[in-house]
């Protein structure tokens, strides 16, 4: 199964796509239940009883988009970069090029969204600003989810992106060859081992699971699970029942989810591992939706900016119609009636702020590449 760099990108556009209509169908089931009994106020975060019906728990299930997103990052990169020698200058050189795909539009996506909150009669700390503009905000509580409550994702990805390069450039300066297997071992028994550290030392439930949420070494995993499914993908392609395996896997993910303890130690690796078998599958297939190859294009603008678009709506039209924030039918259709107004607004910010920053930057990094 040879695949070419297009192949992979057409064959993973569908799957990012979907990964960010459940990111949105995430947070938009979150703002529904908020002021319920089920929703903390304080943490954003669901969090039902056991006498809430299964049906409300898949909700949560949502948000492994973003688990999937971690995902593909791996595998791309990964794919794109395994042959690579990282000596300084190519090490150097893949840090820049990451950091200015990311860090412009995510910058202006800040302004943004500070402009806005400072419109609104909000306030906002130099420190909050600062931090973010860093992206180290994900390492402290109080400024995690300030600006938006999406920001950590873009931290996450560039600490991972700065580990797996310094890894990367570490073990072939000592060792000559790397192993993303080796990488991913290494990862997971640190991962496991700082959560079982968190897991013993903390007695709040609730600050244990907004630790768990953007912790980079946390999240790494995932993302190497990406890499490994690159690295072994003949393998994982000559498989036998690998529908059935990711479908335990996932049905495995569903069930573990209603119990924390299990939830946090082992429900989004078992997704991830469902994803490892399930990719390879849909590149060799060609596997596109038209809609959700749309929806991909626009992804990382989409992520910035959704969870912004969406809340103006909310409250314009919870605000006008007095409504309390409590679900109920007219809640339900203010969110059926944000998820095209989320994407077009996503769409034309795309067109006007995203492309022509990636354009100007891509001529700088391929003048770079080419020296």
């Amino acid at each position: 199964m040879l695949i070419s760099q297009k192949t992979k990108i057409e064959g993973l556009s569908s799957v990012k796509g979907f990964s960010s209509l459940r990111v949105l169908f995430y947070h938009l089931s979150l703002s529904f239940f908020r002021g319920s009994t089920g929703f903390d106020n304080k943490t954003g975060l669901m969090v039902f009883s056991e006498n809430y019906p299964f049906w409300l728990y898949l909700l949560g299930e949502f948000r492994v988009g973003v688990n999937v997103f971690f995902f593909v990052s791996g595998y791309l990169i990964h794919a794109l970069y395994a042959k690579k020698i990282f000596d300084i200058r190519y090490a150097s050189f893949f840090v820049k090029k990451r950091l200015l795909r990311l860090l412009p539009p995510y910058y202006v996506s800040i302004l943004v969204s500070v402009a806005g909150l400072l419109i609104l009669g909000g306030s906002i700390g130099f420190k909050d600003i600062l931090w973010h503009i860093l992206c180290i905000h994900n390492f402290f509580n109080e400024t995690s989810f300030t600006i938006q409550a999406v920001y950590w994702f873009v931290a996450v990805e560039i600490q991972i992106c700065i580990i797996y390069t310094l890894y990367r450039f570490f073990i072939q300066q000592f060792f000559s060859a790397f192993s993303v297997k080796h990488f991913f071992i290494a990862s997971l028994i640190v991962s496991v081992g700082l959560k079982l550290f968190f897991y013993f030392s903390e007695n709040d439930l609730t600050q244990l699971k907004l630790e768990s949420i953007d912790n980079t070494l946390m999240r790494l995993p995932d993302w190497i699970i990406g890499a490994v499914a690159y690295e072994y993908r003949y393998k994982i392609a000559n498989l036998r029942f690998k529908g059935l395996i990711s479908a335990l896997l996932i049905g495995t993910s569903l069930c573990l989810s209603q119990y924390f303890v299990f939830n946090y130690f082992l429900s989004d690796l078992c997704h991830a591992l469902a994803f490892c078998l399930i990719i390879p599958v849909i590149i060799q297939k060609k596997l596109n939706f038209p809609i959700l190859n749309f929806i991909n294009k626009m992804s990382f603008t989409f992520y910035l900016y959704h969870f912004m678009i969406y809340s103006i709506w909310d409250v314009f039209w919870t605000k006008s119609l007095h409504l309390e924030r409590l679900p109920g039918n007219e809640r339900l259709f203010i969110i059926l009636t944000g998820i095209p107004v989320t994407l077009l607004s996503s769409y034309l910010l795309y067109q006007f702020i995203e492309i022509p920053i990636k354009a100007y930057f891509a001529r700088y990094t391929q003048q770079e590449g080419n020296r």
